[in-house]
């Protein structure tokens, strides 16, 4: 084989390579950012309430490498923190996002909270046209589980939302999120 023919079909690889089964979401491991109790410096929207509650990168949030995203409510009536991305997506092509969640030992999971993923799609003019959840964790497992969610993007959709969300209607409830993607399914 030719340098040229063998440099074409690496180049072809890795095209098909990013073109299915891509994380589109930057940052999803967390891992660009450092875990030093900030929120996440790459990648992620934030949005909380009250201003007591928050999400931050931190080592012991991190199920595989170095940082992991420590997600928590606040004392009070319904507390909610979510963190989030918006990125472009393509009508009908399937997608499925994934991310684990946890609440780490010795920390608070009020009844009546729950953490799960959501995903929005929107058009051109940013009205949503379709929001899907995953299945919600209800209760302060140690364990780290999956949480998946599998949908078809509408017709005329042009951005997809990506949010993991922890909300509590009733007190402090604190959530571990790592390993966060979106991708279309081959």
């Amino acid at each position: 084989m030719k340098a040229a023919e063998t440099s074409t079909s690496i180049l072809f690889l890795i095209v098909m390579l990013n073109a299915s089964g891509q994380n589109l979401l930057t940052n999803g491991g967390f891992e660009s950012s450092p875990p030093n109790g900030t929120f996440p410096s790459i990648g992620w929207e934030s949005g909380w309430y009250p201003s007591q509650a928050g999400a931050v990168c931190t080592s012991t949030a991190a199920m595989e490498g170095n940082c992991g995203l420590w997600i928590y409510t606040a004392a009070g009536s319904n507390a909610f923190s979510k963190a989030s991305q918006e990125v472009k997506c393509t009508p009908f092509t399937e997608y499925r996002a994934e991310a684990f969640f946890r609440c780490p030992r010795g920390e608070s999971w009020t009844p009546g909270t729950t953490a799960y993923i959501a995903v929005t799609f929107k058009n051109t003019s940013g009205v949503t046209m379709k929001t899907v959840n995953s299945e919600k964790m209800v209760s302060g497992h140690l364990e780290w589980k999956k949480y998946t969610v599998s949908l078809k993007a509408p017709a005329g959709s042009a951005r997809v939302s990506y949010s993991v969300n922890l909300n509590s209607v009733k007190g402090l409830s604190v959530c571990n999120a790592d390993n966060c993607s979106l991708a279309p399914v081959q």
